[in-house]
């Protein structure tokens, strides 16, 4: 890493710390131990870890298993993906690794998962992918530095103002306080990668035998924690296949990444299959991916959100307005600014900024259009956003400085930077306005656990307006469930399913009312 002439390493480390202190107070009153009826992300990712955890790696297939212990939870999953011979359910809709690499740490800690155990994870990883931000752009080059050693007070202005930017955008300090996903623990791995590709790129030299094993390596293990690490690595790919001619290594680079992609979809295709077979595994695949591309109609996707409807386009444009707020609207009108007054021209060339604002555009695009459902549905999907645009807005800001060496363009920037903080943490705020019933919901998971006995398959129809019920109740009980909309429906359900008792559940919320009914023994 360059050294500024002004600071050490030490110093810049305790500046960017500092920085991260801030936004770790803006989010105090959020971090709790507590899990809420709408904290759906947390209940279902936190039953996969209970079980994983109690289940252990080996009996587990190594892989997210939702089924808890209970005799009457076996063959009775709220959302069936792949379930093997003793009826447990798998989420297999994502690769493992963000999976078994927390496991990992619980087991080696003899930590039970927790949210507040989550949610400080979650914090560490957005300050570790900060960091990278902050990196990615101090290693943009710098021509005119004089010393080696040394790199121009704008450059690290740029880099703070991007590392300020990610930290800050107020999607992304809910994406890293209130939600725990594949996307939460691959994003240091892509940034990661984009930082050492971009090295990679921007020399003409032999490519250095640890960079090429890093690459692969990063692009190996983001395959096997999300799928966007198959879109970096054809990212990757398309631009060492452009450049080979300049440089006789990126055949060598291409075989490096193609070796890496493969191998980690082997993996994960064995070990998912080793579950119930390759057929299953895949037929569970297949399904989530037409519920969340969006291709295949409104009956097929996920929410009704599909290509075909209009309202889906207003869900998009709300969701990137949302993720954009104060600081991509500020980068976007950077832009506009110096397009307008020629500081900068859009040239179509493998120029090393180029090159580095495709590493991070290229797989978020390709990811939107794939997943075009789930991109709209899922905030963890479309606040990737924010690396793209915090990397163009340190770059942006860069070049700003380096045009203008009048200080009041850096005091006018600097105060804009807080204005946008200000406006972040307001908006930040406003997602916890929505506020629901949790007493209603509290006292459902109680009524259930008192009414019910470990062999009984639960069966559950509720009318309430907390988001996603069933993965809260879900938690909260300690139990699976099978969700039915009458009780006709349910006891069909119950006689597909291989156990000999059952207890459906009618609930509703307004006007409150609970309802029993057992089937079986």
């Amino acid at each position: 890493m360059h050294v500024l002439s002004y600071f050490n390493k030490i110093k810049i480390l305790l500046l960017l710390i500092i920085i991260f202190i801030i936004s770790v107070v803006i989010r105090l009153p959020y971090i709790n131990n507590e899990v809420k009826c709408e904290e759906y992300c947390y209940t279902e990712k936190l039953t996969i870890f209970e079980n994983m955890y109690s289940y252990g790696l080996g009996e587990s297939h190594f892989s997210p298993i939702q089924t808890y212990k209970n005799k009457g939870d076996k063959f009775a999953a709220y959302y069936k993906r792949v379930e093997d011979k003793n009826g447990n359910n798998y989420y297999v809709s994502f690769p493992p690794l963000s999976f078994l690499f927390p496991t990992i740490i619980f087991k080696i800690f003899h930590v039970s998962p927790s949210k507040f155990i989550l949610q400080v994870f979650n914090l560490i990883i957005h300050f570790i992918s900060a960091v990278l931000v902050f990196l990615i752009i101090i290693n943009i080059n710098d021509k005119r530095k004089n010393d080696s050693n040394k790199i121009s007070n704008e450059l690290f202005l740029g880099a703070i103002i991007a590392y300020v930017f990610y930290l800050f955008s107020p999607v992304m300090l809910f994406f890293h306080t209130e939600i725990f996903s594949c996307e939460t623990f691959s994003r240091p791995l892509w940034l990661a990668g984009i930082l050492v590709a971009f090295k990679i790129f921007g020399q003409d030299s032999r490519i250095k035998k640890t960079d090429l094993f890093l690459i692969s390596l990063i692009i190996f293990l983001l395959t096997y924690s999300e799928w966007l690490g198959i879109f970096f690595g054809a990212t990757v790919l398309i631009i060492a296949f452009v450049k080979r001619k300049t440089n006789s290594d990126y055949l060598k680079l291409i075989k490096y990444i193609l070796c890496s992609v493969l191998l980690s979809l082997t993996l994960i295709v064995v070990q998912y299959s080793s579950i119930s077979g390759f057929h299953n595994y895949i037929h569970s695949l297949s399904i989530r991916f037409v519920e969340r591309s969006g291709y295949f109609g409104e009956k097929l996707s996920g929410m009704n959100i599909s290509i075909f409807n209009s309202h889906s386009y207003r869900h998009l444009f709300e969701n990137y307005n949302s993720a954009l707020f104060g600081f991509g609207y500020l980068t976007i009108a950077l832009v506009l600014f110096l397009v307008i007054i020629k500081k900068i021209k859009i040239k179509f060339t493998l120029s090393p900024i180029n090159v580095l604002l495709i590493l991070s555009v290229l797989p978020t695009l390709i990811h939107s259009i794939i997943f075009f459902n789930a991109n709209i549905i899922h905030l963890e999907c479309f606040s990737r956003i924010s690396v793209p645009f915090s990397i163009l807005l340190g770059v942006l800001a860069y070049k700003l400085f380096d045009n203008y060496k009048r200080s009041y363009i850096k005091y006018l920037m600097i105060f804009l930077m807080l204005l946008s903080v200000c406006f972040s943490k307001f908006r930040f705020d406003k997602y916890y306005d929505e506020k629901f019933n949790d007493e209603f919901i509290n006292k459902t998971a109680d009524f259930i656990k008192n009414n019910s006995r470990s062999e009984d398959v639960i069966i559950l129809n509720i009318e309430a307006a907390c988001p996603a019920p069933y993965l809260y109740l879900i938690y909260k009980t300690k139990r699976n469930m099978v969700s039915a909309e009458s009780c006709k429906r349910a006891n069909e359900k119950f006689s597909a399913i291989l156990q000999n008792n059952a207890k459906y559940f009618e609930i509703k919320e307004n006007p409150e009312s609970f309802y029993i009914k057992n089937f079986g023994k």
